[in-house]
């Protein structure tokens, strides 16, 4: 078991404030690394770790005055860097941070002053914004094209101190910043996802808003099941209980299993005889689902269905990833080979389901042949709207949807439930796999008979900050300058005792 106390944050390795000269608030972006301790070891056919280094970003807009500031949070999952499978590191998404921030400061037309702080005249606002955000998703929206841009950012409807401007330069410099059109840095997809989760929770907690009702997409959908992982580990009693502990959450169980059959044979006859994972007459068909973790041929497929799996296909729900994550490139035979080891599960009811070569929209139609569904991870496909358009591409190919989520704190995965309801499975159990002193965050969705349920009367993405997160801040002895009330005076404070007396669950409008 990992120790009880360690820093959750280390320094940031990006700290920049732009500040306006002529409207009363300014932007501060930081980005830390996320020092995570895991509940026990964590591992996969691809690496095998009790620690991960996660990252974790701050977006803050603030006013003079009794307006406060407003505070979003993003978390991108970070696990062992593996080429074509975990595509960034904490170095990786620091490079894409500050050339989002350069973006926002050429669309806002700003000039550096001094180091670590950027000045910008708000007389030059909408001389460079592109076109509306989010005009290719008026499907998912079900309404005019114009809605769905308006919507959000109306500029009749501008808060006093804090203009919905400010949140269209930045979904515009998000979409449009040098990095995400270089095709030649695979990070860029985790990148994007962690600044865009960053700004819905900002603008959710802005406008009273769950990131969720953005996208007109139901918060309820008790036959959507989710699943808790067992990680592969040297020491099977180890599995086991990793196993128990997850059944208080949910009945359903992700397996993980590397390409040795004898060993996965001792797995799942270990795990279907444990006495505490019996639930009588309750247990779930299909509440088993393996996950190979790319780590099987055609033959190993073979041999662990006869050998192993077929003892078990009643309970079964489906195999994740069992080919490599490039395997599309393989010669024709063995294409086929794989077409045909899912018409032999599917023969035996076990669904055959794409995760590391699943990264976003484009891959789905070339998967098509192969699976029964994909699962969507925010850092592999970039966030929400590239999930949701990898959603509509997999329903066009009569795909299921699965979303999963990296090892992380309830920030993380919480993120990703706000579109739960449009799959029928998911393994959002990131949280339950940290210890209780990695974790800086209350709330977040619940675990509800082997579902989920998403938090109420929340803003953004839905949970709020502990104490801890606070003293880590000012651990670091990070500090704010800010204005006083009649906003002729900079003071300042440490920084998580400024976020802290804000209260930092949304932004202070004035009555309308």
């Amino acid at each position: 078991m990992a120790s009880s106390v360690h820093n959750c944050l280390s320094k940031p390795i990006v700290d920049i404030t732009v500040k306006k000269t002529k409207v009363s608030h300014q932007i501060r972006v930081l980005l830390f690394p996320y020092n995570i301790e895991l509940q026990t070891s964590f591992g996969t056919s691809h690496s095998q770790s009790d620690k991960r280094q996660n990252a974790l970003a701050l977006l803050i807009i603030d006013s003079p005055g009794d307006n406060g500031c407003c505070l979003g949070i993003a978390e991108a999952g970070l696990p062992p860097k593996k080429k074509d499978v975990y595509e960034a590191d904490i170095l990786d998404l620091k490079v894409y941070v500050e050339n989002f921030i350069d973006t926002f400061i050429e669309y806002t037309d700003t000039t550096t002053t001094t180091k670590g702080e950027r000045h910008f005249d708000s007389n030059n606002l909408g001389k460079k914004l592109p076109p509306p955000v989010f005009e290719h998703l008026t499907e998912f929206f079900n309404k005019e094209p114009k809605n769905i841009c308006y919507e959000m950012f109306n500029d009749n409807n501008e808060f006093k101190s804090l203009s919905i401007n400010t949140f269209k330069y930045l979904f515009s410099a998000l979409d449009y910043c040098e990095r995400n059109n270089d095709k030649t840095q695979p990070f860029i997809r985790c990148g994007k996802s962690l600044i865009e989760c960053l700004i819905f929770d900002c603008y959710g907690k802005f406008s009273n808003t769950m990131v969720g009702n953005f996208f007109s997409i139901p918060n309820e959908k008790p036959s959507h099941q989710t699943f808790y992982t067992a990680a592969l580990n040297p020491d099977i009693d180890e599995i086991v209980k990793a196993a128990i502990f997850g059944s208080k959450h949910t009945q359903n169980l992700k397996i993980k299993l590397n390409s040795n059959i004898e060993v996965a044979k001792k797995i799942l006859d270990r795990l279907n005889s444990a006495k505490e994972l019996q639930h009588g007459n309750n247990i779930m068909l299909r509440n088993w689902s393996i996950d190979a973790n790319c780590s099987w041929t055609p033959k190993i497929c073979k041999q662990m269905l006869s050998e192993v799996l077929i003892k078990y296909k009643n309970r079964i729900y489906m195999v994740e990833q069992p080919f490599p994550v490039n395997f599309l490139q393989m010669d024709q035979e063995t294409l086929k080979s794989w077409k045909d080891i899912k018409k032999k599960y599917n023969e035996n009811g076990i669904l055959i389901f794409a995760d590391e070569s699943m990264r976003n929209a484009s891959d789905v139609e070339k998967l098509a042949p192969y699976v029964d569904g994909v699962n969507i991870k925010f850092e592999k496909c970039g966030g929400y709207r590239e999930a949701l358009l990898a959603v509509k591409e997999a329903c066009k190919h009569n795909l299921l949807i699965w979303f999963g989520c990296m090892v992380g704190s309830n920030l993380n995965s919480t993120a990703t439930s706000h579109l739960f309801s449009l799959a029928c499975c998911s393994d959002l159990d990131g949280a339950l796999l940290v210890t209780e002193s990695s974790k800086l965050f209350h709330g977040g969705f619940q675990f509800k008979n082997s579902s989920i349920s998403l938090p109420l009367n929340a803003n953004g993405v839905g949970v709020t900050s502990k104490d801890l997160f606070f003293n880590e801040l000012n651990r670091l002895e990070l500090y704010h300058h800010y204005q006083d009330v009649k906003g002729e005076t900079t003071r300042r404070k440490l920084l998580g005792d400024y976020l802290k007396e804000e209260g930092v669950v949304g932004y202070k409008v004035a009555p309308q």
